[in-house]
């Protein structure tokens, strides 16, 4: 866990979040903002200046982060990362309400050794579940059942027995 982009990226760490970042590595602040204005550049006074990024992105992305622990995950993208990124190996995890956020954020997690088919296969069976498909829940819940390390999955599978009418889940 620790650096974080302004396109929704939260937690990164190890060589997906790498892969991750090289990605979007030389696009511009507009680009990274997912259309959401940021602003960046040296901010303080005499004595301490240091490069930052202020925005609602940048928001998006700190609260992201901290939705780790929660959701019991390592890396969580929103859904404008992952298409910035131009890499298709992100398995969905459900839609979350983020504080300070009006509508909820669709997250992803990287996934890169998940073979193309089985990941295309878990993300459409993940938004059937996600719509209120009650066979597609228990497929996942199986699927967390005979997966008991990936805890991502099982608290996915928990969000989705309590999510809110609209398909998404508040945050503490």
């Amino acid at each position: 866990r620790g650096v974080w982009d302004g396109a929704g990226l939260g937690g990164i760490g190890g060589m997906a979040g790498g892969d991750v970042c090289r990605g979007l590595a030389g696009r511009q602040a507009e680009e990274l903002g997912a259309g959401r204005p940021i602003a960046a550049g040296n901010f303080g006074g005499e004595g301490r200046i240091q490069y930052t990024a202020l925005g609602d992105s940048m928001n998006t992305a700190s609260r992201l982060e901290s939705a780790n622990k929660q959701l019991k995950s390592n890396i969580l993208v929103s859904r404008e990362a992952a298409e910035l990124s131009g890499l298709d190996w992100f398995r969905h995890l459900g839609r979350v309400a983020l504080r300070g956020r009006a509508k909820p954020v669709e997250v992803l997690e990287p996934a890169p050794d998940t073979p193309p088919e089985l990941l295309k296969a878990f993300n459409q069976l993940a938004r059937q579940a996600i719509s209120g498909d009650v066979s597609a829940i228990t497929a996942l819940a199986e699927q967390s059942t005979k997966n008991p390390n990936d805890e991502a999955l099982a608290n996915f599978v928990f969000r989705l027995a309590h999510q809110e009418e609209g398909g998404y889940f508040v945050l503490d």
